[in-house]
């Protein structure tokens, strides 16, 4: 089953609001990737189904492997 959503930068304004936005609308889990070049842990939101990795895009199939036939739809807003 696809239950996750995937938000690159996550950690930042337009991520974060995405990231709640989707909390409230779907029953999905999130994943957010971030590297914080520019994005903010003050951004993060206190929610169970939400995990936070921090990773660069370009690792990104990496950092996914565990979750990859777990994705339902990927938000890249990342770089």
């Amino acid at each position: 089953m696809k239950n996750y959503l995937v938000v690159t930068g996550g950690a930042g304004f337009v991520g974060s609001n995405l990231i709640e936005f989707l909390l409230k609308k779907t029953n999905f889990e999130v994943i957010s990737i971030d590297n914080y070049s520019t994005g903010n842990k003050k951004n993060h939101i206190k929610n169970k189904r939400i995990k936070y990795l921090k990773s660069d895009t370009k690792n990104i199939a990496k950092s996914l492997k565990n979750y990859k036939s777990k994705i339902y739809s990927l938000f890249h807003f990342g770089e």
